[in-house]
């Protein structure tokens, strides 16, 4: 009995996956399903929108009410760094989007926020797999970093394998595709502020930022 509920388990996970994957195949019917990683705007000033996150202009605030499940929110810093390469983060994990199961990682600016004084308020840190310190986020700050724009999108769809082919269906040929160590390639797509890690094995991370021809840089809030 055990072995034929194994199987059948094997067996409905299999079909989900050809479902999901085959969701970036489908191009006979116009698409209806919102909130896939190739659905990006760009506006007039540069500005793209992915996941109903405008870079940029989306607050944190915004961006934390779009989904059921709470942010992590931590602040990444290393030792002897300057204050500038500080970044917040905002995680959230095994959020359904378009048709996947998906973590999401926000880059939030910290242009004018008192770095140090963040550090003081939690009081602790631990390290993390980066060699940076993780600090958390104490909870009278975030306010103050509610009001700040999102400028980054990292996006890992889960139980879902990709490949070149179905990159190209999806996104079109890209700028450029750099190899990288362990068979993974980084496929760029300057246009729409996309880059694309994905490695031998079909695992993907998108990373979205403002692309590189925006004209939104000194007031990222306007």
């Amino acid at each position: 009995m055990k072995t034929f509920l194994r199987y059948a388990l094997f067996g409905v996970l299999a079909v989900g996956v050809f479902f999901l994957v085959g969701w970036w195949l489908r191009d006979t019917q116009p698409e209806q399903v919102t909130d896939m990683p190739w659905q990006v705007d760009v506006d007039a000033e540069g500005r793209n929108t992915v996941f109903a996150i405008t870079l940029g202009k989306t607050t944190l605030a915004e961006a934390r009410k779009l989904w059921v499940r709470e942010a992590q929110l931590a602040l990444f810093s290393a030792d002897g760094a300057a204050v500038e390469e500080a970044r917040l983060e905002a995680f959230f994990d095994l959020i359904p989007l378009g048709t996947m199961i998906s973590r999401v990682v926000l880059t939030v600016d910290l242009n004018g926020i008192d770095i140090d004084g963040l550090k003081a308020h939690v009081g602790g840190r631990e390290p993390s797999s980066t060699g940076e310190w993780r600090y958390g986020v104490h909870p009278d700050d975030l306010p103050t970093l509610d009001a700040q724009p999102v400028i980054g999108v990292t996006y890992v769809p889960i139980y879902v394998r990709l490949d070149d082919a179905m990159l190209v269906s999806r996104f079109g040929q890209p700028l450029e595709v750099v190899e990288e160590d362990e068979g993974r390639k980084r496929w760029r797509y300057p246009a729409i502020g996309l880059e694309v890690l994905l490695d031998a094995r079909g695992k993907a991370v998108f990373q979205y930022q403002l692309p590189p021809r925006s004209s939104v840089t000194a007031d990222l809030t306007s």
